[in-house]
């Protein structure tokens, strides 16, 4: 399945002339691979412990990962700062439910959510630049195991 989704986003990016560098695409590949957020440094670890012939240093991490941020392509958890893949490049608005004892993502796209949101912002006269809003609790497996 992940596969998929770095297949999804390669073809957004192409589509939406995105250049793709190999450490941006590395990266890509690596958050696709992770079940729930993982931090600048936790990644900057993989990337090092999978890397051979090169030692990556943490600002390219963050220069890249802020690139990815603002183009949309992977989503930065702001109440716990780390960095996830984001399924649907294309969609506007994301809905991310976050496990608080697993760390599980599960990403949602609400349409009727967007257009709400876009009403509430022009009557304010307000422009949404980010469209992503974290919600913590418990996944379905988490849920079960409280029950």
């Amino acid at each position: 399945m992940m596969n998929n989704v770095v297949a999804h986003i390669e073809s957004h990016c192409l589509k939406h002339s995105i250049k793709l560098t190999s450490l941006r695409k590395l990266i890509i590949l690596l958050l696709s691979e992770q079940n729930q957020p993982i931090t600048a440094y936790e990644l900057l670890a993989k990337l090092n412990e999978q890397s051979k012939d090169k030692n990556y240093n943490i600002m390219s991490i963050y220069r890249v990962l802020d690139f990815l941020c603002q183009n949309e392509l992977i989503h930065r958890i702001h109440t716990t700062n780390c960095y996830t893949i984001c399924c649907h490049p294309e969609k506007h608005i994301c809905q991310l439910f976050i496990c608080k004892n697993c760390g599980t993502k599960i990403e949602q796209h609400d349409e009727q959510l967007d257009q709400t949101l876009q009403k509430l912002a022009q009557k304010s006269a307000f422009a949404i630049s980010q469209h992503t809003i974290e919600l913590f609790g418990l996944c379905h497996k988490c849920l079960s195991f409280a029950i």
